[in-house]
């Protein structure tokens, strides 16, 4: 090669290389924060559906205002990184529906802590506020996932955290709900075995024996599967006999395993998700303990 041209391509080479690798991270930071912000949408409905279902137990009220404070910042971040991405008509159209979930699950939060009783008509619109906010939150994560440079199996983890999040919080509301039925219909939508079954599937083809596959990964995956069996049959046969803190315990620390993993591995192959939502995590047991005779899984 020619050395003039051959110093030329020197800064051009390299400016594309870090363009690359700056476009690598953005898309890791976008799907990091766009699935935070779905997954903690049921994270806190998990939170106040175990509330209602337990009479107000104060517990889950400390747990559901914890996790409350996480979503506002994951929904800030999002917004932020939405902006970004020039996708911030988008993201405000789901911050409408965002809001007006919030809203109408801190006034029945609110109710229910004074000795009320959740409004059927509210249940039903504060669901379906959420639900709106999460398929237009998808919609937006696979548009950024279609053109991602970030590994595949970062997204895979990160759209099975949400999917076990929303089984959780799917169960937890039929169980909450009066003769175990829920006020809203859900007629048009997976029931909890079939969805149950569907992660089962994605949690068994998941390779933990690949080569280029971190060794604390392959630790946070297995101890997945670990915990996910002792769970998994009552999903399967979750209209028989209901154990709402059993799903409620397992299925958080199943979520924060696979974000873990996701994060690592992002990480490990060039992603960055250091600047978006805050890692999901139990806030401190929230002295929430199984009952006796049920095995921890720690």
């Amino acid at each position: 090669m020619n050395p003039t041209v051959k110093n030329w391509c020197r800064p051009f080479l390299l400016i594309t290389t870090c363009l690359f690798s700056l476009h690598a991270q953005a898309s890791s930071g976008a799907l990091h924060d766009a699935n935070s912000l779905r997954v903690l949408l049921d994270r806190v409905n998990t939170d106040y559906q175990m509330f209602k279902g337990e009479n107000a137990n104060p517990k889950y009220g400390d747990a559901l205002e914890e996790d409350l404070e996480l979503l506002a910042d994951a929904r800030s971040d999002f917004l932020d990184r939405a902006a970004e991405l020039d996708r911030s008509a988008a993201a405000d159209e789901i911050d409408a529906n965002v809001e007006r979930y919030i809203s109408i699950l801190s006034e029945t939060y609110e109710e229910l802590s004074n000795g009320g009783f959740e409004a059927a008509v509210a249940a039903g619109d504060m669901i379906e506020s959420k639900l709106a906010a999460q398929k237009a939150i998808t919609t937006l994560y696979l548009s950024i996932a279609e053109t991602s440079k970030v590994d595949p199996r970062v997204i895979e983890y990160q759209i099975m955290s949400y999917e076990m999040q929303q089984i959780a919080a799917k169960y937890l509301e039929n169980a909450a709900a009066t003769y175990g039925v829920a006020y809203r219909d859900q007629s048009d939508e997976k029931t909890i075995d079939q969805l149950a079954q569907e992660f089962a599937l994605r949690l068994d083809g998941l390779n933990l024996k690949a080569a280029d596959l971190p060794p604390g990964v392959k630790v946070e995956l297995a101890d997945v599967k670990r915990k996910w069996s002792f769970i998994q049959q009552s999903l399967l046969n979750y209209m028989e006999n209901q154990v709402s803190f059993l799903v409620y315990l397992y299925s958080r620390k199943i979520v924060d395993g696979l974000l873990s993993a996701s994060e690592h591995l992002a990480l490990a192959t060039g992603g960055d998700t250091t600047t978006g939502a805050p890692t999901i995590a139990p806030p401190a047991d929230s002295g929430i303990q199984l009952p006796p005779g049920i095995p921890a899984a720690q």
